[in-house]
C-alpha cells in the first residue's frame, strides 16, 4: 500500500509543479487520513511539510436524513499561511 501512496504523491506534486503552494484538505472522516496519509508521502518526496485541513460538510450531505435524526457537526481546520 505504500507504494501507492508515494505514486499518488508523487503525482499530486508533479501536476502541482512543486510542493511551494500546495496544501490537502481532507473530507471530514475518512478523507482527513487520506489526506494526512498523502501528506507523509509528499514528505518523503522533498521533505516538504505540505499543511493539512479538514473540513466537515456535514450539512451538505444528500444523505443527511438517513445518517442521524440531529447533525453533529464538527469543526474545520484551514490555517494555511498563504490564505491570509
Amino acid at each position: 500500500m505504500t507504494a501507492r501512496w508515494q505514486r499518488l504523491a508523487h503525482e499530486i506534486v508533479e501536476k502541482s509543479g512543486g510542493t511551494k503552494n500546495l496544501a490537502l484538505i481532507g473530507i471530514r472522516r475518512r478523507g482527513v487520513p487520506l489526506a494526512l496519509r498523502i501528506a507523509q508521502a509528499m514528505r518523503g518526496i522533498d521533505g516538504v511539510e505540505v499543511p493539512v485541513g479538514t473540513l466537515d460538510i456535514t450539512l451538505y450531505r444528500d444523505d443527511l436524513s438517513k445518517v442521524a435524526p440531529q447533525a453533529v457537526l464538527q469543526s474545520s481546520t484551514l490555517r494555511l499561511a498563504w490564505m491570509v
